[in-house]
């Protein structure tokens, strides 16, 4: 069974959906349930979507088995704030028609180990900080935990059924060309682990980077890499990249796009992994490989 209805109600106001592969997740899956059932409010139900891959078409499972007339999707490594979270999403709706996904803060746990704060302070996307009151935001709302009412989510064609990774871009893109705010919602924030190590960094980035090729050919108005000519295209794009791997050690942009001297490796480190992934799934692409069969591949090996 793909799907699985962990807490049932006949007519609920909002469905909390799940997507898993195995539907334990080192054991978060269990307590994430518990932590749902704890919130404060109570008019929901919960489905847990199991083996279905990639994410969104996952989503787009538990979506068809939903009842509620809000989504709030949550990615089974989340780890609740506190009980009010599904409330402070959803009474965000109430304050303006227009606002098509609220999504909530993210932060890194507090058991995170030195690799993991070290890599958060690095990664500027890493952590999205509390607000005290809901916030427009470009990037911050992700399918960590966010939530859609069901007329916006039909609207916008629901999720992609092909996408590996960019799901959140993908969907943030189309809910605003819909004509639909995003933003954040005040006092509301969940914790997301890091990667532990390096090498699961590294799996990781891999992982995005190949996905991030169908990403480009699926949109290409959002696509900052293109399909490459040739091979001999690609082999200089690799060069490229590990030339500015050098620079970017040492020289990254900051928040208004301006280069400033800082000291960062591991951004460093990600950007060339990102894009040598990029253009192995460009190979596996013009050899015909099915997207799905490429995500298969790609998890298959960071499970190892």
């Amino acid at each position: 069974m793909p799907t699985r209805t962990v807490l049932s109600k006949a007519n609920p106001k909002v469905s909390v959906i799940i997507p898993s592969l195995d539907g334990y997740r080192n054991g978060n899956v269990g307590k994430l349930v518990n932590q749902i059932k704890n919130q404060t409010f109570k008019d929901i139900e919960i489905i847990l979507v199991i083996g279905e891959m990639p994410n969104g078409h996952a989503r787009n499972v538990g979506v068809e088995k939903a009842k509620g007339d809000l989504f709030v999707f949550m990615d089974d490594d989340a780890i609740l704030g506190d009980n009010r979270v599904i409330e402070n999403l959803i009474k965000t709706f109430s304050i303006d028609d227009r606002i098509g996904m609220v999504g909530a803060s993210t932060l890194v746990p507090e058991d995170s180990n030195w690799f993991q704060r070290w890599l958060a302070k690095e990664e500027p996307r890493a952590t999205y900080a509390r607000v005290d009151k809901v916030t427009e935001t470009k990037e911050g709302a992700t399918h960590l935990c966010c939530a859609f009412p069901q007329r916006v989510y039909e609207r916008v064609g629901g999720e992609s059924d092909i996408l590996i990774t960019g799901t959140d871009l993908d969907m943030r893109h189309r809910i605003r060309k819909a004509g639909y705010k995003i933003v954040l919602a005040s006092n509301c924030w969940v914790y997301h682990p890091l990667p532990s190590n390096l090498v699961q960094a590294v799996k990781n980035w891999w992982w995005y980077g190949t996905g991030s090729h169908i990403f480009a050919v699926t949109n290409p108005d959002m696509a900052k890499v293109r399909n490459f000519r040739s091979k001999a295209h690609a082999f200089l794009f690799i060069v490229f990249m590990m030339l500015f791997f050098f620079v970017n050690i040492i020289l990254s942009l900051d928040e208004n796009r301006k280069i400033r001297l800082r000291f960062k490796p591991l951004m460093a480190l990600k950007g060339l992994i990102l894009s040598l992934g990029y253009v192995a799934g460009w190979a596996k692409a013009i050899k015909g490989e099915e997207p799905l069969n490429i995500w298969k591949e790609i998890d298959s090996k960071l499970r190892r």
